[in-house]
């Protein structure tokens, strides 16, 4: 299986600092009260691993900002790690494979294996008040996929989640979090 092992965030729409997410394998559940930068993370995951996802507007840099940078920490099949990371000044964008600036063509082809069998990424659901044939069911799938799904919901029970929320300043904040249970 190909999966993210982390993301990282750096003035990409509400997320103002440097902020590092991490993943496990399997399901990951990403929750938070509205408007804390969930569906956000998500869309860093797009705009990292789908090169032209974002390329026609600025409306992904952080306001007052003049760059974004998302990079993404994949993990291949031959357990190898690579850091992939998409850069714009809203302008123009660079690509970078292990911090080596790299073609936009070199930079395709080393995430095309993933878009067709990496991440599966669900947002703005709200099914994790969830009885035991639904929660069977989907840890099954995570064992054949990563899932990092986004949810409304307050969590009942899974072992863990990210939790987003904000600081005084109205930048996001992320915090891996045990189960309500």
């Amino acid at each position: 299986m190909i999966e993210i092992v982390e993301l990282e965030l750096e003035n990409f729409k509400s997320f103002h600092k440097k902020t590092k997410i991490p993943f496990k394998s399997g399901f990951n559940v990403i929750t938070g009260l509205n408007g804390t930068g969930k569906s956000n993370i998500i869309s860093a995951i797009k705009f990292v691993l789908i090169p032209s996802e974002f390329d026609s507007n600025v409306r992904y840099i952080t306001y007052n900002e003049n760059y974004t940078k998302v990079s993404a920490v994949i993990r291949t099949k031959e357990n190898e790690t690579k850091k992939i990371t998409k850069f714009s000044d809203g302008i123009n964008f660079r690509y970078f494979i292990d911090d080596r600036e790299v073609t936009l063509s070199e930079y395709k082809s080393t995430i095309a294996l993933f878009q067709i069998s990496g991440t599966r990424l669900i947002d703005s659901i709200d099914f994790l008040n969830m009885d035991n044939s639904i929660e069977k069911e989907i840890l099954k799938a995570s064992k054949l996929n990563q899932y990092i799904v986004v949810s409304l919901k307050n969590l009942k029970s899974i072992d863990e989640a990210i939790e987003v929320l904000k600081d005084e300043d109205k930048s996001s904040e992320i915090r891996v979090v045990e189960s309500k249970i």
